[in-house]
């Protein structure tokens, strides 16, 4: 059954008393005016109080989200150094095998270098000697064809002996037998003659097929000695290339070196640098916890404030706050019966005024929610949460949550339709939005009489204003459905 309203005593302020202003005597009155006005004043103080340590609070926490965010940036910081250590031993790792590799190619290099130079002497060498050896070749064919020549002209005689031989025998056998012996001689030089030409006819073949090889070999040995003149040349130019190669892997060597020499000084100051940071970015998270658990004291502290303030008003003694707390409870008493007279009525099932499916609206920032109660509550809410901003102008807002603090239904000066400009819709569309903060979830889901609290209400783009906020249960049939939400602003 739905709770009513509580009973309370009210006592009429002391319109001749400023809060805070210290007595300088203490007034005739009777010990339960007494005990009022003290308890009155004790809700006065705790009211200030849970404003300021609210502020304190507030202002706390932002500075904790920074610090939680630098402890992040260090976390990430160090993460990076940590990184670019590592590649920073790395890059000296393979420095120093590059270095090592350009010397041993420098040691290559001059060896190389070395060994090309004794090529190039000795291709020196026998491009002088195939020289030498051609121009021999070339006497030989020249002495070859003298001889040719020479054994030509030992042919002719061979053959004019032969015909004078033949000539003397015909001229002794006309002579008879005074000629015989004159025959016989010339018988023998015609054979010598035979002898001689048969004799030269071979030297002659011989000599051309010997002249034949012996101009071949001068004539390669003419292409030998271009051959080994070209790769003289050749290799003098080589021998320039590997000076060059070996100017530059040298240069290279010396660059590597310097490059080892940096990046091992690089790395020392990196580890040092990460070293440093590993103990900011402890410093940062130590603080930010200091700073977080100062805010959970803060808030503790606001919380026993708003504890007193509500034994106050509970107490019967009229404070401040008290008639804000009897328009919040009287309007959730209204608007409880609203609800339970529209699902009596048929208007809405009570399993879609429980709906807690929160369907996105899509393309809005912040996000707002549809659920199958918002119709229903479009239509009914306003007349009421209407007049209770309009009763009074200290009133920031009065609107219904349900106990996961999503707010259907907003006053209609927060409830436009949004714009590309995320900021100015925080403030001004806030209507079918989910306020899961600490003050939002904790008047959802508050079930006492009523829940009286100080918070700093964020308004969007970084500005915040300082509320007290009464909440007021609201039941549908024996069931919790949320509360109505009542901020008003602190003086």
């Amino acid at each position: 059954m739905a709770p009513t309203l509580p009973s309370r005593t009210t006592a009429t302020p002391d319109a001749t008393r400023v809060p805070g202003e210290a007595r300088d005597e203490a007034p005739a009155v009777t010990p339960d005016r007494d005990v009022t006005g003290a308890v009155r004043e004790i809700a006065e103080t705790a009211g200030q109080v849970a404003a300021t340590v609210t502020d304190v609070s507030g202002a706390v926490a932002a500075v904790s989200r920074t610090m939680k965010e630098q402890a992040a940036t260090a976390a990430r910081l160090r993460s990076g150094a940590s990184r670019v250590r590592e590649q920073g031993e790395a890059v000296l790792e393979s420095a120093l095998v590059a270095s090592s590799e350009a010397g041993a190619a420098n040691e290559q290099a001059e060896s190389s270098l070395g060994d090309v130079r004794s090529a190039f002497d000795g291709v020196s060498r026998l491009a002088e000697w195939v020289t030498v050896v051609t121009d021999h070749f070339g006497t030989l064919a020249k002495n070859l064809d003298s001889l040719v020549r020479t054994t030509g002209r030992i042919d002719e005689i061979a053959r004019q002996t032969h015909i004078l031989a033949l000539n003397a025998r015909i001229e002794a056998a006309r002579s008879g037998s005074a000629g015989a012996g004159f025959q016989v001689i010339a018988d023998s030089v015609r054979d010598l003659a035979n002898q001689t030409l048969a004799l030269a006819g071979e030297v002659t073949t011989s000599l051309l097929s010997l002249g034949t090889d012996v101009g071949k070999i001068n004539s390669e040995g003419h292409v030998a000695r271009e051959h080994a003149q070209s790769v003289h040349v050749s290799t003098e130019t080589l021998g320039d290339s590997i000076e060059s190669i070996l100017a530059r892997v040298t240069s290279l060597h010396a660059r590597m070196t310097e490059i080892a020499s940096t990046a091992d000084q690089s790395r020392a100051e990196l580890v040092a640098f990460v070293d440093d940071l590993d103990g900011f970015a402890a410093g940062v998270e130590t603080a930010s916890r200091d700073l977080h658990e100062a805010g959970e004291r803060s808030s503790a502290v606001a919380e026993q404030s708003e504890q007193l303030l509500q034994l106050s008003v509970r107490a019967g003694v009229a404070t401040v706050d008290t008639p804000y707390v009897d328009k919040a409870l009287a309007t959730a008493v209204v608007v409880q019966a609203r609800f339970e007279s529209g699902v009596r009525a048929g208007e809405i099932s009570t399993s879609e005024l429980f709906d807690t499916t929160y369907v996105p609206i899509p393309g809005t920032d912040p996000q707002q929610h549809m659920t199958r109660f918002v119709e229903f509550t479009d239509r009914v809410l306003p007349e009421h949460q209407e007049a209770v901003l309009a009763s009074d102008e200290r009133i920031a807002f009065c609107a219904c949550v349900d106990r996961k603090g999503f707010l259907p239904t907003h006053n209609l000066v927060y409830s436009n339709p949004q714009r590309d400009d995320p900021v100015w819709n925080a403030a001004n569309c806030r209507n079918r939005r989910i306020f899961d903060d600490r003050a939002g979830s904790r008047a959802g889901q508050t079930s006492k009489e009523f829940l009286l609290q100080t918070y700093r209400r964020d308004m969007g783009g970084g500005r915040f204003v300082t509320m007290k906020e009464v909440d007021a249960p609201i039941w549908v049939a024996g069931r919790h459905w949320g509360a109505l939400r009542l901020a008003y602003r602190v003086d």
